[in-house]
């Protein structure tokens, strides 16, 4: 029995190591052993080949995938929390009712899927292991944990989702007559929620617009529609939009303000045309 030093580990042969020899034609059964170490790691994997028969006419080996697991069952309270708790520190904590868990065990794949009762928890008694826990909620953003779960005694696991207070939804409408489409954006946010709601506009930026008409100046409007100040705000908008036909430059810097609740910032940006959007802007006018 030969291997490389985790397998070697794991693996013993049961069968004596000296079998004698094996003429043309004969069998033998040979009986090999998993035992993990004490310092094995809940949940983790090994796979490699290890030797297990070895002579003048050549050689067995065998592949072995081996995950750590364990037959201790655990009962497991899911708490799904909704975000308004963290943000306004509601006492008792506010749970999320109909959300579905998805409960892998990331070793042996095994999946329990749950979902939460009215105070936001889902029951299951689960083996020991690493679990991922997947979470799906109506009007929240899906949220993932991974959890150790181990011990006899009832373990909590609780997983914080985010409330989807904007959502961007496009619509396309022909125009009659015409070869040409008007695109829009339309943001569907929350208000007066315990959270701040910011929501940029205009949410599209239509690119042959700004070529026919060539602003020299856009200016993007934020909004917190929420009932708390948005601290810290970033400005993240490219330099460059359009496939390079344009650049956009601020004109004043709101990076590291606070917005407060229900109020609404203005951020002017230049707009400088450069030599791919003139060349697409002749183009966009000779098919005119």
């Amino acid at each position: 029995e030969r291997g490389d030093a985790g397998a070697a580990r794991y693996a013993r042969l049961v069968t004596p190591s000296d079998m004698g020899a094996l003429q043309q034609g004969d069998s033998a059964v040979l009986t090999l052993a998993i035992v993990a170490p004490d310092d094995a790691v809940l949940g983790s994997r090994v796979r490699s080949e290890v030797v297990v028969l070895d002579g003048a006419g050549g050689s067995v080996r065998v592949a072995l995938d081996i995950a750590v697991t364990s037959e201790l069952v655990t009962p497991v309270a899911v708490f799904v929390e909704n975000e308004a708790t963290y943000f306004s520190g509601l006492l008792p904590l506010v749970g999320v009712a109909d959300a579905t868990v998805r409960a892998t065990n990331t070793a042996t794949r095994d999946v329990v899927e749950l979902v939460t009762d009215a105070a936001g928890y889902a029951y299951a008694n689960v083996t020991e292991g690493v679990y991922e826990f997947v979470v799906h909620a109506r009007g929240h953003t899906p949220s993932r944990a991974v959890r150790t779960v181990t011990g006899a005694a009832p373990l909590e696991v609780p997983i914080h989702v985010k409330m989807a207070l904007v959502h961007y939804s496009f619509s396309v409408k022909p125009v009659v007559l015409e070869d040409r489409y008007t695109i829009t954006a339309r943001a569907s946010f929350a208000t007066n929620v315990p959270a701040p709601v910011v929501v940029i506009e205009p949410a599209v930026i239509v690119i042959t617009d700004v070529l026919e008409q060539r602003p020299s100046q856009i200016t993007f409007t934020l909004t917190n529609h929420g009932l708390v100040t948005a601290t810290n705000v970033q400005q993240r908008l490219p330099a460059s939009i359009g496939g390079g036909m344009f650049t956009l430059t601020p004109l004043v810097d709101v990076n590291g303000i606070d917005l407060a609740a229900n109020s609404s910032l203005l951020i002017p940006y230049a707009v400088n045309i450069t030599e791919a959007g003139e060349a697409a802007a002749a183009e966009l006018a000779a098919r005119r």
